[in-house]
């Protein structure tokens, strides 16, 4: 059986176009992470900011004591501003490491020993602390690792 000489030239070209289409790919993966990276960051800050821009009481133990408490209100700002990150990692099981940056900037009472002072309370502290959350890419999801707030 004799086989065409044509055979051979179209397997050629299959091969010499698979480089640039694997080559096509890549980019595509990478901005389809930065996109879902993207899109996770705009929803993790809209539930932190439902979650954190209510005025709340805390009340915090004091030291070596098991009875006492004190109390505060407290609020945050709303976090319009935030950086991301996205880098390729070394790992088969999370290769991208997806990095979100930003400042709260909080307001605090004194401390109160009862609930009904601090709830009476109207003078509020304004401070700020700069925070980084990072997170893997795992199986398709973005999966919370660690947050600081010295970045």
């Amino acid at each position: 059986m004799k086989i065409p000489r044509k055979i051979p030239a179209v397997v050629l070209l299959v091969l010499a176009a698979a480089p640039m289409a694997a080559a096509q790919s890549g980019p595509s993966q990478r901005e389809a992470i930065v996109n879902s990276f993207k899109e996770f960051a705009k929803d993790y800050m809209q539930k932190w900011n439902a979650q954190h821009t209510q005025v709340v009481f805390d009340s915090f133990q004091r030291g070596n004591s098991k009875t006492r408490l004190d109390w505060i209100r407290t609020y945050d700002d709303p976090v319009e501003n935030y950086d991301i990150d996205v880098k390729p990692t070394d790992s088969l099981v999370t290769p991208y490491l997806g990095i979100l940056k930003f400042t709260i900037v909080f307001h605090n009472t004194a401390m109160h020993n009862s609930r009904e002072r601090a709830e009476k309370d109207q003078k509020f502290k304004t401070l700020s602390t700069p925070v980084r959350v990072e997170f893997n890419y795992q199986e398709g999801n973005w999966v919370k690792r660690e947050r600081s707030t010295n970045p």
